[in-house]
């Protein structure tokens, strides 16, 4: 049986990524909630028979850091173990903000240690890999699904607190958000960590680390439209999850030299 190390340590940067990506989504509709939709979200991110719950991306991300043990370090795999430990069976609405808080430190926390403490090998590089493409598929589907629905400020603020970006937006200036503040932000700025050049950019360069870039699989990731604008984005969602998936087959079928190297 062929070992699976390699997709492991890709899946837990991703599942990771996740819980954080679905905290931020989360947060926002929470901001805008009634009671009752606040109550269904608290019950939806805790439940874990739910493949997208906050709960289930830390529970697989423990399973398959187990799967790869020794090659995240002790560290990665004890705070998923506390975080797996910590999990609640209930949240109240009331507290809905505060565990969902509680949900970014701990992911943080998470790829802190990586980023702190390991050695930038192929077991890095597989993790990066994993979060970068996940932040990218999360942001631009964000994006397409709730940019038609953007028809004022409020809307546009809440859009890109969804999106990670609110907080970066009020840091560079004042005033309210617009949907050109939105395509700005998350489609062409280079500096921004939850936009797409970014996320994208950082893919790239985990993918060179991997020597993955001559795609043993032979997919050809398609081709991103010239001009990133909201007006574009079922194209653009479309060719970053093409992307993304071309990845996650190019880490499957990583040859044995690289499961060797990420072992190491």
């Amino acid at each position: 049986m062929p070992t699976r190390v390699a997709e492991s340590v890709y899946t837990v940067g991703a599942l990771v990524e996740r819980a954080d990506a679905c905290a931020l989504i989360v947060d926002a509709d929470r901001a805008r909630a009634d009671d009752s939709d606040a109550t269904a979200l608290a019950a939806a991110v805790v439940d874990r028979a739910r493949p997208d719950s906050i709960a289930s991306a830390f529970a697989g991300a423990r399973e398959h850091a187990r799967r790869a043990r020794g090659m995240l370090g002790a560290d990665v795999r004890e705070a998923l173990d506390a975080t797996r430990a910590r999990m609640p069976r209930k949240v109240a609405s009331a507290r809905l903000h505060e565990f969902l808080s509680w949900t970014r430190e701990r992911a943080s926390l998470i790829t802190g240690i990586v980023e702190a403490s390991a050695p930038r090998d192929d077991a890095y590089y597989l993790f990066t890999l994993g979060r970068a493409s996940t932040r990218a598929l999360m942001t631009v589907r964000t994006l397409a699904e709730r940019v038609p629905s953007v028809a004022d400020a409020a809307d546009a603020a809440s859009l890109l607190r969804a999106c990670g970006a609110l907080e970066t937006f009020r840091a560079r200036g004042s005033g309210d958000p617009s949907l050109a503040d939105i395509e700005s932000l998350l489609l062409h700025d280079e500096g921004v960590p939850h936009g797409l050049p970014y996320t994208l950019a950082t893919m790239d360069r985990a993918l060179n680390a991997l020597r993955l870039v001559q795609r043993p699989s032979g997919a050809v990731p398609r081709r991103l439209p010239p001009q990133l604008t909201l007006g574009g984005l079922p194209e653009i969602r479309d060719a970053v999850a093409h992307r993304v998936e071309s990845a996650a087959v190019d880490v499957r079928d990583a040859d044995e030299t690289l499961l060797k190297s990420v072992r190491r």
